[in-house]
């Protein structure tokens, strides 16, 4: 416990606990210290400090996400569905010490009397105390599932001493659902039907547990600590249409995203989006119109009508760059696309090869 000018432990001291896993920082903790991502390399979610030493509120407290952040297997999410992340303390999450003893690798493992909450290899953020004899397990660290009952802490102690009896251990953890979240009384955007559950970020998830979070698929965001990330596609031949009404004219060079919408408290969702490349008509003296067009589902193209080029368009091709922004979208997936038509008549063309024409997105995320 942080008793406003130093950490104490409530009935034992350990030297680990006073020198290397102490935080020193608690004072500069405060709520948000925190961003939700997809680690491709790993692969994995995870939740790390952010902009501070993480701090957290979860379940009515003040938490610190540890520096090895928290992680959360690809496994457990729902496929082709919209998941919400959340960090976690809540019921069995507290767990009472069966066992403590180093491993090969000279770390400390712990078991329980409970099962663990989690998946294999997932790293969770874990305080113990009371733990006799083997007073090293005491403290906060990062630790990594192993098994249903066992946890394994990722700082190797300098020695271990004897386990003799007592020990429990609080759990922080990630995890994923396809329930939505409200904004609970002391301000925390929390699970709609538990608020042991604070939103941390959220992702689309594709078929089999597919994530994407890449050039051309912005699928994942984190609720704190956004960063824009830019979603660009291009059209790969030149493409037409004799239609004098907006349309898209391939869905080749589509954007998809996540977004936190209108309805975010936090007032980023705003986006900004831009095309440019080259256009022609091949009736003499008309033209061609092109825009963006959102959509928060695969159902309907709504063009964006802040921004377009009504160009009398050469036969031999006439440069094109619109831009605009866009706030009115609904939380959750959407996509971006290219909308031409013609102006009178004749075929508009948009081109696709010398030069490539190419759309734009940047995202809060």
């Amino acid at each position: 416990m942080f008793n406003g000018t130093q950490w104490e432990q409530s009935s034992s001291s350990s030297p680990i606990y006073q020198t290397t896993v102490q935080p020193k920082n608690a004072a500069q903790l405060a709520h948000g210290q925190v961003h939700f991502g997809w680690n491709s390399t790993t692969p994995k979610f995870q939740l790390c400090p952010s902009n501070g030493p993480g701090g957290l509120i979860v379940d009515g407290q003040i938490y610190q996400v540890p520096s090895g952040c928290l992680t959360l297997a690809q496994s457990a999410t729902t496929s082709s569905a919209l998941n919400y992340f959340y960090a976690v303390h809540g019921a069995g999450d507290d767990l009472l010490v069966n066992n403590v003893v180093g491993d090969p690798s000279g770390k400390i493992l712990l078991s329980f009397t409970g099962s663990v909450n989690g998946n294999v290899n997932d790293q969770v953020g874990i305080s113990c105390d009371s733990i006799a004899g083997a007073i090293q397990a005491n403290g906060s660290d990062t630790g990594t599932i192993l098994g249903t009952n066992t946890i394994e802490l990722n700082t190797p102690p300098p020695s271990l001493g004897t386990y003799s009896s007592g020990g429990t251990c609080y759990l922080l953890r990630l995890a994923a659902s396809t329930t939505g979240h409200v904004t609970s009384g002391n301000g925390v955007q929390v699970k709609s039907d538990d608020p042991h559950y604070t939103l941390v970020g959220m992702c689309y998830i594709g078929p089999s547990n597919a994530v994407y979070d890449t050039n051309t698929r912005r699928d994942c965001a984190s609720w704190y600590n956004r960063g824009l990330k830019t979603c660009v596609n291009a059209f790969t031949t030149d493409r037409t249409t004799t239609s004098t009404g907006y349309v898209e004219l391939n869905p080749e060079i589509e954007c998809e995203f996540v977004t936190w919408g209108t309805g975010d408290p936090m007032s980023q969702s705003d986006l900004s989006w831009s095309i440019s490349g080259m256009m022609s008509n091949n009736t003499v003296g008309d033209g061609v119109a092109v825009t963006a067009g959102f959509e928060p589902s695969s159902a309907l193209v709504e063009p964006e009508e802040t921004a377009s080029v009504n160009a009398l368009a050469p036969v031999t091709g006439f440069p094109l760059a619109v831009r605009g922004s866009r706030t009115a979208l609904s939380e959750g997936k959407c996509i971006v696309t290219l909308l031409g038509k013609a102006i009178n008549g004749g075929t508009a063309k948009v081109y696709g090869t010398v030069p490539v024409t190419s759309l734009e997105v940047r995202v809060p995320q």
